[in-house]
């Protein structure tokens, strides 16, 4: 993976767990990272308190307007599940080939 491309993705989980850790209020949180071939799959869950993903809110920190925009530099679907009962936020890449074609 490239250099930049390995920043964005350390970025974006680490706004993650920063998020949790600051605002959810949660007790148990996870994050998984799995290689499925060329794939990439990561996770972050929590059981906290949740957020409205779409909220206007003014007061709001910017973390998950970042974890968009690098998720965008690194060709990433993404995608945010909040409720009461936690969140989810889930990122899928396609990992680049290797130079001996694998």
């Amino acid at each position: 993976m490239p250099k930049a491309a390995e920043i964005n993705l350390y970025r974006i989980v680490q706004e993650a767990v920063n998020n949790v850790v600051k605002h959810s209020e949660a007790t148990k949180a996870s994050v998984s990272i799995k290689q499925n071939g060329r794939t990439l799959d990561v996770t972050i869950e929590d059981n906290g308190k949740g957020f409205a993903p779409d909220d206007e809110n003014p007061n709001r920190g910017l973390g998950l307007v970042g974890i968009g925009e690098r998720a965008k530099m690194l060709d990433a679907q993404y995608e945010i599940n909040s409720s009461k009962k936690g969140t989810t936020i889930r990122l899928q890449m396609k990992l680049p080939e290797q130079e001996n074609g694998k």
